[in-house]
């Protein structure tokens, strides 16, 4: 018995399909990849909007034993939601702003590694939307934790630490990256 299931998840809902870039170690973001439109009543001089894109499908016996299981985990950039002040930015605010684009990366390979360590069994489904769920609360925990201890990437001492953090984390976890 051949079943397939996709899904594709994300930090933020779009009613359609966005453009997006996938984050790879070959590229950091740059102000002209911010496409969205300033919020001009907004306090914040820069957004950037970014998520995890996943996917899996499955082969099940007659039985409704897992056979086979394939999955793709990607952090994505949405340009088109994410903006910034031009009058108001610099390289420093662009590094705070990476870095939460980093954050997802990292999430992306931490839920990597779970997968990989996971038992999944004929409940794969409820198992992978519990991994899933589980993954998408600690990125935005520690997203919000991010901007709460720099300040927004107003406290340089906090934001040298977290950039530290984020790369030795993400070199940790480097045997699962995409």
């Amino acid at each position: 018995m051949l079943r397939i299931i996709v899904f594709c998840f994300l930090s933020l809902t779009f009613l359609k399909e966005q453009p997006t870039q996938n984050w790879s170690s070959n590229y950091r973001l740059q102000w002209h990849d911010f496409k969205g439109e300033a919020r001009v009543n907004s306090d914040a001089v820069a957004v950037t909007a970014s998520g995890l894109s996943f996917s899996y499908s499955t082969i099940k016996s007659n039985r409704g034993d897992l056979k086979e299981f394939n999955y793709t985990i990607e952090a994505q950039f949405y340009p088109e939601e994410s903006w910034y002040k031009k009058e108001q930015v610099n390289t420093h605010i662009l590094e705070h702003e990476r870095l939460h684009f980093d954050i997802t990366e990292l999430f992306a390979r931490k839920m990597r590694k779970r997968i990989e360590s996971s038992y999944l069994t004929k409940n794969i489904d409820q198992e992978i939307n519990r991994i899933y769920g589980e993954t998408r609360l600690a990125l935005s925990e520690m997203q919000k934790q991010y901007d709460s201890e720099t300040s927004h990437s107003q406290r340089l001492e906090n934001q040298l630490k977290w950039q530290r953090f984020i790369k030795q984390e993400l070199l940790k976890l480097a045997a699962y990256s995409s």
